[in-house]
Order: structure tokens, then C-alpha cells, then sequence
């Protein structure tokens, strides 16, 4: 997946740390990995321009991709003068997909 990989985290490769032995993302990258999958994640962060990269990455290493199964979401949030974006109203927990209405994350 890379033509050169730096590891500066010597003293803990040896062990079977998450960030180390699997790749395991969350998050806003989550999104459009879940997305490229057919996952709904409703209006969650995605980064459209990468789908076809995360396509190809999921088809080549689905065995060692770990994505979150269930989320926390939220149907409305409130921008702030410095582009923040701040949860606001019902809260719920969402499993398998995020409603279209709802933004997880």
C-alpha cells in the first residue's frame, strides 16, 4: 500500500498493538471506507475523491482492514465561527448504518 513505510514506534513493534499489527480505522476515515462498502452514513464526512482508492484497498486487504460495526449519531449540528461543528438535539445509537438524516461521529 506504500512505496516507503517509516516505523518510529521501534520499541512497540514487536508487540500486537493495534496501530502496529492491524489496520484498524475510525473515525471520519471510517466513513468512506464504510461508504465505499454500501455501508449508508448518512451525512458523516466522506471523502468522495478517495472512494475508488478505498475500492481497490478494501478488494486488495478486506482481511486486513478493521472498520467499526456500530456508531454514535447525531441528527443535528450547529457550526461555530471557527468551522467547529458541535452536536445538538436527539443523540442515538445507530447500528449496521447511519440514517440519511443523521451524521455519525
Amino acid at each position: 500500500m506504500a512505496d516507503i513505510y517509516v516505523n518510529d514506534a521501534f520499541s512497540v513493534s514487536h508487540r500486537k498493538h493495534a496501530s502496529i499489527y492491524k489496520v484498524l480505522l475510525g473515525g471520519g476515515t471510517a466513513f468512506t471506507f464504510l461508504k465505499a462498502l454500501g455501508i449508508a452514513v448518512g451525512k458523516s464526512p466522506v471523502e468522495n475523491e478517495y472512494l475508488s482508492w478505498v475500492t481497490n484497498a478494501l478488494s486488495r486487504y478486506s482481511d486486513k482492514i478493521l472498520l467499526p460495526e456500530d456508531h454514535i449519531a447525531f441528527d443535528l449540528l450547529v457550526e461555530d465561527k471557527s468551522r467547529h461543528f458541535s452536536p445538538l438535539g436527539f443523540t442515538t445509537s445507530v447500528v449496521d448504518h447511519i440514517p440519511n438524516e443523521m451524521t455519525g461521529i
